[in-house]
């Protein structure tokens, strides 16, 4: 009887420490990501000539430069990452369901900056198939309007 018990309490041990694990693993990847973000949104607030490239490119994307081109399709292919890395995360349970579908929220209003959803065509093959494919329901759900 004393040993039945022992194997019983060890197991709720077990149960409450792989469930403490769990929640400390998803608020690293919480934080993973929305450091990952600062860092994407850092440049645009300290440096004007970054900020002056969005606006540029939120008004004509097919005006700039080559090199301007280059550096805002770096810009969308960041924000493809976190969310990828968000999409990856909550699929493996790695994030709180909460957090990681208010990131995968912002994948359909992400299309709607200009020349993302084209972007997107010509690189989607890069990402996981299921990643693909929610993403690509976001889009299609997703009115984008004008100003």
């Amino acid at each position: 009887m004393v040993g039945q018990l022992a194997v019983v309490v060890s197991l709720v041990y077990v149960g409450v420490q792989v469930e403490q694990n769990t929640r400390a693993i998803q608020t690293e990847t919480t934080q993973s990501l929305y450091l990952q973000g600062a860092e994407r949104v850092v440049p645009v607030l300290e440096n004007a000539e970054v900020a002056e490239l969005l606006i540029r490119a939120s008004r004509a994307p097919e005006r700039l430069s080559p090199s301007d081109s280059l550096r805002y399709h770096y810009f969308l292919n960041l924000q493809l990452n976190e969310f990828e890395a968000a999409f990856t995360a909550l699929r493996r349970g790695t994030m709180d369901v909460q957090v990681g579908q208010g990131w995968l929220r912002n994948m359909g209003p992400w299309s709607c900056l200009p020349d993302a959803e084209r972007y997107w065509r010509a690189v989607s093959q890069l990402y996981d198939p299921d990643f693909r494919l929610e993403l690509d329901s976001a889009i299609a759900v997703t009115a984008c309007g004008g100003p």
